[in-house]
C-alpha cells in the first residue's frame, strides 16, 4: 500500500529507534527482575537452612548456608531463568530428606515445589539440642514459595525501571 501523496508519518524515526532498542530494554528489565527475585530467595533460604555445630558432629558448620548461590541463565528475554541452589552434594538430602533424616518426615513431604514454612519440618533431635531458630527442612522450596506471590510485582517494577526514558 503506497502512502498518500503529501502524507507524512510523524514520529516514524522515533518509533523505529524504540523498536530497535526494545529487545535490549526487555532483556535488561527481565534480568534485573530475575536478579531481585533470586536474591530474595537466596536470603530467605540462608535463614532457613539447617546449620550444624562441631559439637553435633558437623565437619564444616555453615558450609551449606554459605554455598547457596544464584545465577541467571539464558540469553533472550523470553528464555532467561534464575537458578538458585547449592553445589554441596548433601544439600539435596537436606532439602528432600531421606528415610533417616528427621525420621523420614522431610522425605514424606515429597518432591513438589508448593512447600510452605507451615509444611516444613521444624524439629528434629539435633536441632532441638542446639536451639536452632528458623532452621527447617526443606529450606529452599519454602524460600521460593514465600517469594512467588511477589514475583510479578518485582518483575513489573524492574521492567518499568528499565524502560527507555522519554526525552
Amino acid at each position: 500500500m503506497a502512502a498518500m501523496p503529501g502524507a507524512k508519518l510523524i514520529g516514524a524515526a522515533k518509533f523505529q529507534k524504540a523498536m530497535l532498542t526494545a529487545g535490549t530494554t526487555l532483556k535488561v528489565g527481565v534480568r534485573k527482575g530475575l536478579v531481585k527475585i533470586a536474591v530474595a530467595v537466596q536470603q530467605r533460604a540462608q535463614r532457613r537452612v539447617p546449620v550444624g555445630t562441631k559439637g553435633q558432629g558437623s565437619i564444616r558448620p555453615g558450609t551449606l548456608k554459605q554455598s547457596i548461590r544464584w545465577e541467571i541463565v539464558g540469553t533472550s528475554a523470553t528464555m532467561m531463568e534464575a537458578r538458585i541452589g547449592t553445589n554441596e552434594d548433601y544439600g539435596i538430602f537436606v532439602e528432600y530428606g531421606t528415610a533417616r533424616i528427621a525420621g523420614g518426615d522431610v522425605k514424606a513431604l515429597g518432591m513438589g515445589d508448593n512447600i510452605s514454612d507451615a509444611d516444613a519440618v521444624h524439629s528434629w533431635p539435633a536441632l532441638l539440642a542446639r536451639s536452632g531458630s528458623q532452621q527447617q527442612m526443606p529450606w529452599l522450596r519454602p524460600a521460593a514459595y514465600e517469594v512467588r506471590p511477589h514475583a510479578r510485582a518485582i518483575m513489573t517494577e524492574a521492567m518499568y525501571a528499565a524502560r527507555p526514558k522519554r526525552g
